[in-house]
């Protein structure tokens, strides 16, 4: 999208806006962290696509950095919910494809892990089995007592 584009579709939404307090926005997560969704008005929504707009005027500046960790600050005002459980603070532009992306965080979460990690993760569960096994085996065997 170019420059001018964003622009003039900024504007429309700032026709769109009011100064009232009626504003609001929120991120949220059901109960078991599955699941992360938005609690929104009209007015909220139409604030968060403003700021989203203003990030992308921003975009290809930040991208054009030598410093490859250069991120573009979410600015937030009193429509957003700061004591919402997530709270959005800034966008890491990348000029990566979606793969690209997604390979660099399957290789991130992976270099996290230890080289003991996989060994110990066996024990583990090696020995939880055995011990289900021997509790299992002891509920038989306090069966077999309690009927005959």
């Amino acid at each position: 999208m170019k420059r001018e584009d964003l622009i003039s579709v900024k504007k429309i939404l700032e026709k769109e806006l009011d100064k009232s307090q009626e504003a609001y926005f929120g991120v949220y997560y059901l109960e078991d962290y599955s699941s992360t969704f938005i609690k929104a008005n009209k007015k909220g929504v139409v604030k968060f696509t403003k700021e989203l707009l203003n990030i992308l005027l921003d975009f290809d500046f930040h991208l054009s950095k030598e410093d490859h960790y250069a991120t573009i600050k979410f600015k937030k005002g009193e429509w957003f919910d700061k004591k919402a459980p997530i709270n959005l603070g800034w966008v890491e532009p990348l000029d990566k494809t979606r793969i690209e992306i997604l390979e660099e965080n399957e290789n991130y979460f992976k270099s996290t892990k230890k080289w003991y990690h996989k060994p110990l993760e066996f024990i583990v569960n090696v020995l939880i089995k055995v011990f289900i096994l021997i509790g299992f085996i002891q509920t038989i065997i306090w069966l077999f007592k309690l009927i005959f």
